[in-house]
């Protein structure tokens, strides 16, 4: 789960209702830079309660500044980016495509944790970390590489033990 601080880009609007309820569904393309500076785009689902709301406001092509929750899912070889919307802001054309946020891991770290000093000699540690989803009659794995900057690792952090890791 990520908590969404910001994205730009043009939006395709889809008002929709199930059981009485009015949403709001639309893609978001962001472009994200590579480690060569060049951009690569990615596709984030949103959706959004609009109940009470005009869904006219939203208007297809809009550049926008979305916040909520993003819930990453892994599907064979595809990776889904769905984010579930509490405010929708229209963006200025001068608004860098962003993703910025915390990430929420509940899962188990693999065995190897490495605690190093960077060229200023602050501490950081890296560790991979892996979840499971049941999905029909198997299951899926999101693997995620942690960078946790700026402080030592806790004596309760160890590997194979479930955590509940904020960074």
């Amino acid at each position: 789960m990520l908590r969404y601080a910001a994205s730009s880009d043009v939006m395709r609007r889809y008002a929709q209702t199930r059981k009485g309820k009015t949403f709001l569904v639309f893609p978001l393309r962001v472009m994200i830079p590579d480690t060569d500076g060049k951009t690569m785009p990615i596709e984030v689902d949103v959706g959004k309660d609009t109940a009470g709301e005009e869904v006219s406001n939203y208007r297809n092509g809009s550049r926008v500044e979305v916040s909520g929750t993003m819930y990453l899912k892994h599907r064979g070889d595809k990776l889904y980016f769905n984010l579930f919307t509490n405010e929708i802001r229209t963006a200025t054309a001068d608004v860098k495509d962003t993703v910025k946020g915390e990430l929420v891991f509940r899962g188990k770290v693999r065995q190897h944790i490495e605690e190093k000093r960077d060229k200023k000699d602050q501490p950081y540690t890296m560790f991979s970390a892996f979840s499971t989803e049941k999905v029909e009659d198997g299951f899926e794995y999101q693997w995620v590489r942690f960078f946790c900057f700026g402080k030592e690792r806790e004596a309760w952090f160890t590997a194979r033990r479930a955590s509940g890791c904020q960074r």
